[in-house]
């Protein structure tokens, strides 16, 4: 258990007081992460075409999307979605406030599993540095909405390769078969497989050792022709992930909007920390890996997060020869960057309030799909309706709004500036539901108007359905 003061005291001879303060470093580092996740406001258009994705459910890994009558043919879109993964999104979508806490719960849960395979290396002071350099590399994903999914599989996957054996390589087999099932990061599993078991033959592990990873590589390569998709798997996922290397791709490391400026620093710390170490301390069998990670964060800033994960319990290993205070030092400044860039962005406390705003709208809207007799959800904040989407309503239009047709553009322009002809916009499109702010003119209009009715509130934002509708 990781947290178990027996075990550790056998393992290192640590005092009460030791133990009372990784404790709370820990607890400081990962309370400190899940409040600046959870406060976050999300990619709302990366929420809508996920959604769509998973009420497809289909074969392969891209669709179109539909925008109220008329069709728009986005073409393919981020296509990151296998069918379970789709499964899985639906069960989430069907209660929305999980929506809010499963990047918590997936963050939070990579970070430990980092901790752990880095303890395992050296100590509990460099197991939490490690799972802060991790959070550091994950800031951008964790602010912006961005894939949290391919770390978290990645650390499991890791935990099981680190002292591969015949049992663990069955394990990283099933777990890549449900890793590829679920989305198309699952092809980055066979690559760092067969990184890891390259290394393995390079440093002339032991031959069970070799032999164990040379199967779970194996395996894992394996599991991506296991999919639906069958042998379309490998070529769907590449396109999907955008790791073609590209200028654009490379320039997509940099940080978003709404991502903290601290955002570069764990790559970096993750750079000079491997070269005052040395990629070969680090020894075949962790340096390929790392290389590789090194390479998939540059291709595309979205897999900066697999950097954190790969490298930083190899780098807590190499670090190990330094004496224990030099390793608590590190510890704790390490911890106090990453709380300063989870929870220290542009935008402040204003951001703050966008982002509750945003919560109580996008409530309001999924609210709304859920009622049985609604047709479609206007929103007069776009962004709220990626959450009816997600919910399995149809709406008007969602953030996605440049790829919807000029018809459906001007219509969502029409009623959210209560143009006089709003009534027959919204008889046009079949609108039953509207989520506005509660002191705008449409608000007031729909107040004043007899065939609508309020149906609920929250903080700001408002909920009308037709005075008609039986909920």
């Amino acid at each position: 258990m990781i947290l178990s003061a027996a075990r550790l005291t056998r393992a290192g001879g640590l005092d009460g007081v030791t133990l009372q303060g990784q404790l709370v470093l820990r607890c400081f580092l990962y309370g400190a992460v899940a409040v600046a996740v959870a406060r976050a406001p999300g990619d709302t258009a990366a929420l809508a075409t996920d959604a769509f994705a998973a009420r497809a459910i289909v074969v392969r890994h891209a669709i179109s999307t539909v925008f109220g009558p008329e069709s728009a043919a986005a073409g393919s879109q981020s296509g990151a979605l296998g069918w379970l993964g789709a499964l899985l999104w639906t069960k989430l979508a069907a209660a929305p406030f999980t929506l809010w806490l499963a990047p918590v719960a997936m963050l939070l849960a990579m970070l430990a599993l980092v901790e752990i395979r880095a303890r395992a290396r050296s100590n509990a002071w460099l197991g939490t540095a490690a799972a802060a350099i991790a959070a550091l590399c994950a800031c951008d994903a964790a602010h912006a909405g961005g894939p949290l999914a391919a770390p978290l599989f990645t650390a499991a996957f890791f935990m099981l390769l680190d002292r591969p054996t015949v049992r663990r390589a069955v394990l990283g087999t099933a777990l890549a078969l449900f890793w590829c099932n679920t989305s198309a990061s699952g092809l980055l599993g066979g690559v760092l497989a067969l990184a890891a078991a390259l290394g393995t033959s390079l440093d002339r592990q032991p031959v069970l050792e070799r032999r164990a990873a040379w199967l779970a590589a194996f395996g894992a390569c394996l599991a991506t022709l296991a999919t639906p998709a069958g042998l379309a798997y490998p070529v769907l996922a590449f396109h999907a992930l955008r790791i073609d290397g590209t200028l654009e791709g490379i320039v997509s490391t940099a940080p978003s909007e709404i991502a903290p400026v601290a955002y570069h620093v764990g790559f970096f710390l993750v750079l000079v920390l491997g070269l005052a170490i040395g990629l070969r301390a680090l020894r075949f069998t962790g340096a390929l890996p790392a290389l590789v990670a090194l390479a998939l964060g540059l291709a595309n800033g979205a897999n900066l997060p697999l950097v954190g994960v790969v490298v930083a319990p190899l780098l807590a290993g190499g670090a190990l020869r330094p004496r224990t205070t030099v390793a608590r030092g590190l510890a704790l400044a390490l911890t106090c960057v990453a709380v300063l860039a989870a929870n220290v962005g542009p935008g402040g406390t204003d951001a703050n309030a966008r982002a509750s705003a945003q919560r109580d709208g996008a409530f309001l809207a999924s609210r709304a799909a859920g009622l049985h007799d609604v047709r479609r959800v206007f929103c007069e904040q776009v962004a709220w309706c990626a959450s009816a989407v997600a919910a399995g309503g149809s709406v008007l239009v969602d953030d996605r709004v440049d790829r919807a047709p000029s018809p459906v553009r001007d219509a969502q322009l029409a009623l959210g500036q209560a143009h006089v002809t709003w009534l027959g916009v919204a008889k046009r499109y079949g609108i039953d539901a509207i989520v506005v702010s509660r002191d705008s003119a449409l608000a007031s209009l729909l107040r004043l108007d007899s065939r609508w009715r309020t149906y609920g509130a929250r903080g700001d934002a408002a909920l009308f359905v037709r005075s008609s509708m039986r909920a």
